[in-house]
């Protein structure tokens, strides 16, 4: 086949253009963030394979950690700061792609919800999305991004579509497990500080999640698997922990990582955060610095930053409303084209120009994961 004819057949793929992402300007910053779902509940939790009613214990923040959410004094950091962050980073290996890319949680709610409700799930709404939260955070930031992405969604039948990696992704995370000194340090110092901060003891490859059900709209639900670090029973919040290099606000970089923070908050609106400052050389916690998801928001979303247009200033207000056009885009066009017995696979790109399109795959692939009947 010419390459013209094959450039021809790729233009032809059923997408949804950029022109039609309808959103306000790069330029406004409202104070307050917009909500990415018109409702949302924590369904259940998932850890040890199972579905479980209350949290485990083991992801509870230390004290006096907890309290630095209302008083961040450095009375409430001493007990952690200078702790050896990269102390153990030569036997660390990071979770496998089959734990953190799995629906299986979600599945088993699922399952749960159809035998003490006697009914489909999907009479909740016309399509309902299944996926782990860093697809649809994934999604988002492409807005932010000059590169292609691309993602499996595989229809389950009765308008169920669960998203999942393409398996080249897969190899490429494989291969960069194997990378340079440094990479592992930064990987293991997340871990560290998790174990530092936290109740413990963690069960080794056994994360601690909350299934979510949201809705979109009336005619989008979905239920989605969000990893969870860390507990506050003072404010009977969740709290994101990361770990990095001290931050620079007119770092493009930095601004990019912060907002890839916020959209996992607002995925998880009962989240604040919780920022390990590290060394880069030496890898000593050398500040701990809290934000409510509000905090965040303003920090990011400031009119005082660098303009950066071609990156659209890195609004959050925008990638709300990106993130939703994503998830509408994947319903309509997937909607529009099963044209046979589920399941059935599609491959979705969104490309530089940030168009998304969708191309039919003849075969589910045999890493997709699906529901065990």
């Amino acid at each position: 086949m010419s390459h013209s004819k094959c450039s021809r057949n790729r233009a032809q793929l059923p997408s949804v253009p950029f022109n039609q992402f309808q959103h306000s300007s790069a330029f406004r910053f409202p104070s307050e963030p917009r909500n990415l779902f018109t409702k949302y509940k924590e369904a259940s939790y998932y850890y040890g394979g199972q579905l479980h009613d209350s949290i485990s214990d083991s992801i509870g923040l230390k004290s006096p950690g907890n309290k630095l959410s209302h008083d961040r004094s450095c009375s409430n950091k001493r007990d952690f700061l200078g702790s050896d962050l990269y102390q153990g980073w030569e036997d660390f290996l990071p979770l496998s792609p089959e734990i953190l890319d799995s629906s299986r949680g979600c599945y088993q709610w699922i399952n749960k919800w159809e035998n003490d409700n006697h009914t489909s799930y999907s009479q909740r709404s016309p399509f309902v999305v299944i996926s782990p939260r860093h697809y649809l955070v994934e999604l988002t930031m492409q807005l932010f991004q000059q590169s292609k992405y691309s993602i499996l969604c595989t229809h389950l039948g009765d308008g169920k579509i669960v998203l999942s990696q393409v398996e080249n992704d897969k190899k490429s995370h494989q291969h960069t497990s194997r990378n340079t000194t440094m990479t592992k340090k930064i990987l293991h110092s997340g871990y560290a500080l998790e174990d530092l901060l936290t109740r413990g003891p963690r069960v080794e490859d056994d994360p601690f999640f909350a299934i979510i059900e949201a809705e979109l709209d009336a005619n989008i639900s979905l239920v989605l698997r969000c990893e969870l670090d860390s507990y506050n029973e003072l404010t009977e919040t969740f709290t994101e922990l990361k770990c990095y290099a001290p931050l620079n606000m007119h770092n493009a970089y930095h601004r990019e990582k912060l907002l890839k923070t916020w959209i996992q908050l607002a995925i998880s609106p009962r989240c604040d955060l919780l920022i390990g400052v590290r060394n880069t050389h030496m890898g000593l916690l050398q500040d701990l610095q809290y934000f409510t998801n509000k905090e965040l928001y303003r920090k990011i979303n400031d009119r005082n930053l660098p303009k950066s247009p071609k990156r659209f200033n890195y609004n959050a207000d925008l990638a709300v409303q990106w993130c939703q056009h994503c998830i509408r885009s994947i319903c309509k066009l997937v909607g529009e084209n099963v044209d046979r017995s589920s399941p059935q696979c599609f491959k979705l790109t969104i490309d530089e120009s940030h168009k998304i399109q969708l191309e039919k795959l003849k075969h589910v692939p045999a890493h997709v994961e699906l529901p065990i009947r």
